[in-house]
């Protein structure tokens, strides 16, 4: 694994992808939370003697724990866990999945990470150079005065503002991105490295020996302990959904 990839945006990017591709992962902590969702004065509590040193010793959220104990996952995702139950549904938001999809998203909102990212892209212009007169365009003179103009602006934002932004550089953003993937597969879904390998390329030209070895790296960056099998069982099939 790179030394470079920071190991706090890392654990932010795996929390995404596993509400991605393991949805069932994703609902099984809210689930645990339907009947006894704390109210404010409760997470004041919580948070009031947290201990960032030892999370599960301080009295966290029960659902948080149980579930994190059930995936068998860091103390750190418990923690993300607690961060996405202590967000309210958005009212906005009709169905409890979306909902819930919603809050898994803002558990990482209290980071910076959250909101690192380049400006927004501003672009205005006008279709008459100054000092000239007016002429009549047609549509299509119009639409190609504009996309030259918009193309020209989305390069210098793409040279000042996106290509030398990042605590990730983009190959690396990409390349631990898939290999979080393949960790969601391989521990949550039951594939193992082979299946992974063919997912990814059906050709058969991806080692097994290589989605073996980047798995384990991200793991191993992430804190989780990999079981000895070749994979967890697909948990969420043996507790029944409501």
């Amino acid at each position: 694994m790179n030394e470079k990839l920071d190991d706090v945006a890392c654990q932010y990017r795996f929390w995404k992808h596993l509400g991605k591709y393991a949805p069932e992962v994703r609902e099984d902590l809210f689930d645990r939370d339907r009947s006894r969702m704390w109210n404010d004065v409760e997470w004041s509590a919580r948070w009031e003697r947290f201990d960032p040193d030892n999370p599960r010793g301080t009295g966290p959220h029960p659902a948080a724990l149980e579930w994190c104990d059930r995936w068998e996952l860091p103390d750190w995702c418990m923690v993300r866990a607690e961060h996405a139950l202590m967000s309210p549904p958005s009212r906005q938001l009709r169905t409890a999945h979306v909902q819930d999809m919603d809050r898994w998203r803002k558990a990482v909102r209290y980071s910076f990470y959250y909101y690192m990212k380049p400006p927004p892209f501003e672009f205005r212009m006008s279709l008459w150079p100054a000092g000239s007169a007016y002429e009549p365009l047609t549509k299509e003179e119009c639409r190609e005065r504009i996309l030259m103009a918009a193309t020209k602006a989305a390069d210098e934002y793409f040279d000042k503002h996106v290509d030398t932004f990042g605590w990730f550089e983009r190959e690396e953003h990409r390349t631990f991105d898939e290999h979080c993937r393949w960790l969601i597969l391989y521990l949550f879904l039951g594939l193992n490295d082979q299946q992974i390998a063919m997912m990814k390329d059906p050709t058969g030209n991806l080692n097994v020996n290589t989605v073996c070895a980047r798995r384990k790296a991200v793991a191993a960056l992430l804190g989780i302990k990999l079981p000895d099998r070749r994979g967890r069982p697909r948990k969420y099939q043996i507790r029944p959904r409501k």
